[in-house]
């Protein structure tokens, strides 16, 4: 790969690309692999410094961002011109804001999202399921079911309604994803009713879970607990016991779901809002 001065944007790696990206992680401090190698869910920026992948940044269609820059190539600009490529991104793509996720531990990388313009906003623990075997048993409230292609749409709208974001947002981001081999949906149905929803995105050996709703009106009633054990037991038999989730630091309800079915602190990360600059900003 020829010298690049600058980020090459990319919609979906290579298979010689994601090598390259995770030899470039394996070098840093944990980071986001999800955020920078989903093609379907936004756009991926290299830098080189001759032949070699000197850093990365992937940004999902919300402006949610991820990058890393190899400890020998710091200080050099690449973790900027990486930032400058993804603002222009989404200022074609009218995104205003960019969320940067940073490691805790990394002052480095704390001290570098606020050079940038950014601002502590919350942040996320990451969560694994301790012991695959000691999963509790299910209650048999809900009926697990696959969701396909044919109902993205009904899946999408709760997902939308659970979160309260654009159901336009939640179709983009799906639309790519069901029918793939990397992602599988999953939904809850009790009395006839579809009540939650989760989809499980392979990774490698880590199975994530991610998206995990229940309906306003189901909740509070085990429905969620319940597609959550399912889920995992499913996982689980086909040999997936590395199963991941990510839940916001001050959700105290889901925590205690989740330190209920087994699951135990991995790593806390910080998100860091700031204001896209477009070109002509600058």
């Amino acid at each position: 790969m020829p010298f690049a001065e600058r980020p090459q944007e990319r919609t979906g790696l290579s298979e010689q690309e994601v090598r390259e990206v995770r030899s470039l992680i394996e070098q840093c401090l944990p980071v986001d692999v999800n955020i920078i190698l989903e093609a379907s869910a936004g756009q991926q920026f290299l830098h080189y410094q001759a032949d070699t992948l000197a850093g990365v940044l992937g940004v999902r269609h919300d402006g949610e961002a991820c990058l890393c820059v190899a400890p020998g190539a710091r200080r050099r600009g690449i973790g900027r011109a990486l930032i400058s490529a993804a603002d222009a991104h989404l200022a074609r793509a009218g995104i205003r804001e960019m969320v940067v996720e940073c490691d805790a531990s990394s002052r480095e990388g704390q001290a570098f999202s606020s050079a940038m313009g950014g601002t502590a906003s919350y942040a996320e623990f990451r969560l694994r399921l301790s012991d695959p075997k000691a999963l509790p048993a299910s209650a048999g409230k809900v009926q697990l079911e696959a969701v396909g292609p044919e109902e993205m749409a009904a899946f999408a709208g709760a997902s939308a309604v659970s979160f309260r974001q654009p159901l336009e947002a939640k179709i983009s981001e799906f639309s790519g994803q069901v029918g793939t081999a990397r992602y599988r949906f999953y939904r809850g149905r009790a009395l006839g009713d579809v009540v939650a929803g989760i989809c499980a995105a392979f990774h490698g050996a880590e199975t994530h879970l991610t998206g995990f709703h229940t309906l306003p009106e189901a909740r509070r009633r085990g429905f969620g607990r319940d597609l959550l054990l399912q889920t995992c037991r499913t996982l689980i038999a086909e040999g997936r016991t590395e199963i991941i989730l990510e839940v916001r630091t001050d959700n105290e309800a889901a925590l205690g779901l989740y330190w209920s079915c087994g699951f135990e602190l991995v790593r806390r990360y910080d998100f860091y809002t700031r204001r896209v600059v477009s070109g002509s900003q600058r």
